[in-house]
């Protein structure tokens, strides 16, 4: 199939499908090949530079960043479908309950040094990380069994464990470093002149400056198809890439946005990975029905909030979680609708009887704060304006990230617009990011909400080694959410890569572990 590379933003969101994730990568890797990457005798070695807002200690642990795939190989990465694709492993069987995993190691995998890759590594990595001083996994959390210098099994104990495994587990080459100070891991100079077993090999640096990196002549795979990689250091990154020093940055959607017309760049949107929304707290009297809670929802204009924050129509409304995978469709969600809204705020006894703007209910003005800090506060006026439409007088407090967290936690809060990801849905819905470290009746929700099927379903996939868990668990916390409106979900997280329209090849989602993908066509 004969395809065009898309170069506009505007162009990529007419063609986007259910996410940005698969308009991205369907689009760029699909659709593009980069040809022969072996470079002419004599030829300029093709480089591309990133931009990284802190130092050369870039692959440490300190700044442990996705830059590390450059140098390192997971053991698999995973593709626009969230799919697992081979790496560092070649193949990989699993038991039936999906606790034991046997990986074999390509043989043909060498650290830059030219030392084979083996179990050994991977023996040594999992008792360096499991190290007294360090414990940054747990020992009895897995069992590892080593079958032969290049298949080894893990079986895991928790479904945390196996996820660590297969999403950060990177080995380390046991040569060099079995004799250096655990208690110093964090400091080791290794780290700034690591050497790996990925696509690019460290060549040099300058401090606070630069890294440079070079093609690994002897990696696993077909030869990366970039010559060489620049990391470059501080500094504004719009601004070193309008004047030309770099590449690639990370952008808002607002400065995307700005240089969408500039043909020297490409706009890659994504997602990144969660969304906010505002949890309403049960436990003032405002919130506790759910008829409420539903009008305030209906009330909202989510559309033109995508819209004024330039998030691609393409992604969906959701009022749950939801990851669209292959083209994917997320459920009808909960309608704007302002006059619905009305009509629930009057059945739940919501009245303006004194011609102020304002409905009461018994005696008390429909009045709440909304509690907010950076990417949460950014609808938030907007939310506000809607909501004063309908009656209802929402002020906004922002507020440091810690502030607003701690409030939260505690329960010290009307609403409060925050984050879905990272543990936080969990946090505010049933308040404990770990549901299973804590019996059920021990739970207890800072925003006063209780849902046995909601928690069972929460509980059933965090239990679970499967991987489709997870999806099972959304389909049913959907209609869950729908019914009870705990939290209305604004607008999902979404940064922008822009690249230089010379990069070719680009995976906007995984973009450091699919970079051997990756190439450059000079006047392209």
């Amino acid at each position: 199939m004969n395809q065009v590379c898309p170069r506009r933003f505007m162009a990529m969101i007419e063609n986007s499908v259910a996410t940005i994730v698969s308009v991205l990568v369907v689009g760029f890797i699909a659709s593009c090949t980069p040809g022969d990457r072996t470079p002419e005798p004599g030829s300029t070695p093709s480089t591309i530079t990133f931009h990284y807002n802190m130092d050369e200690r870039v692959f440490s642990p300190a700044q442990w960043t996705n830059y590390r795939s450059l140098v390192f190989a997971t053991l698999v990465r995973w593709d626009e479908n969230g799919e697992m694709q081979g790496w560092l492993a070649d193949h990989w069987e699993h038991s039936e309950d999906y606790r034991t995993w046997t990986y074999h190691i390509r043989e043909n995998a060498r650290w830059h040094d030219g030392v084979p890759v083996t179990t050994a590594d991977i023996e040594f990595t999992l008792e360096l990380l499991t190290h007294p001083e360090l414990v940054i996994l747990d020992p009895d959390d897995f069992e590892l069994t080593l079958i032969d210098e290049h298949t080894f099994t893990v079986t895991a104990e928790t479904p945390n464990a196996m996820a660590w495994m297969q999403w950060e587990l990177i080995c380390f080459p046991k040569h060099l470093l079995e004799h250096l100070d655990p208690n110093e891991y964090h400091d080791w100079d290794w780290w700034i002149e690591p050497v790996g077993n990925g696509p690019f090999r460290y060549v040099t640096h300058l401090p606070k400056t630069f890294t440079e990196l070079e093609a690994n002549p002897d990696y696993f795979l077909d030869r990366p198809g970039v010559d060489r990689i620049r990391i470059r250091y501080g500094g504004n990154p719009v601004v070193e890439l309008l004047s030309g020093n770099v590449d690639l940055v990370r952008a808002s959607l607002a400065e995307a946005q700005a240089m969408e017309s500039d043909p020297r760049f490409d706009i890659h949107p994504r997602e990144a990975g969660g969304h906010w929304a505002i949890f309403w707290n049960q436990n003032r009297p405002q919130f506790r029905d759910a008829a409420t809670r539903k009008a305030l929802t209906h009330a909202i204009d989510r559309q033109a909030l995508f819209a004024a924050m330039n998030i691609p129509e393409s992604v969906p409304i959701v009022d749950g979680p939801f990851r669209a995978r292959g083209g994917e469709e997320a459920p009808e969600a909960i309608p704007y609708d302002p006059e619905a809204a009305r009509r629930l705020l009057a059945d739940a006894g919501w009245e303006d009887s004194n011609g102020d703007g304002v409905v009461e209910r018994d005696g008390d003005p429909f009045r709440f704060e909304v509690l907010a800090f950076a990417g949460g506060a950014d609808g938030a006026v907007l939310v506000q304006d809607n909501l004063r439409r309908v009656g209802v007088d929402m002020s906004i407090l922002t507020m440091n990230m810690g502030v607003v967290r701690n409030q939260m936690r505690s329960g010290d809060f009307d609403a409060g617009i925050f984050r879905t990801s990272r543990g936080y849905l969990d946090t505010y819905l049933f308040g404990s990011n770990d549901i299973l470290a804590v019996r059920p009746e021990g739970l207890t929700s800072p925003i006063g909400y209780s849902n046995p099927v909601a928690l069972s379903a929460r509980e059933d996939a965090a239990r679970s080694f499967d991987p489709g868990a997870g999806r099972r668990a959304g389909e049913i916390l959907w209609p869950e959410f729908q019914r009870d409106v705990p939290a209305t979900y604004l607008h999902p997280e979404v940064d922008v890569m822009v690249t230089n329209q010379r990069v070719r090849g680009i995976n906007p989602d995984q973009a450091m572990e699919w970079m051997d993908q990756v190439w450059v066509e000079e006047g392209g």
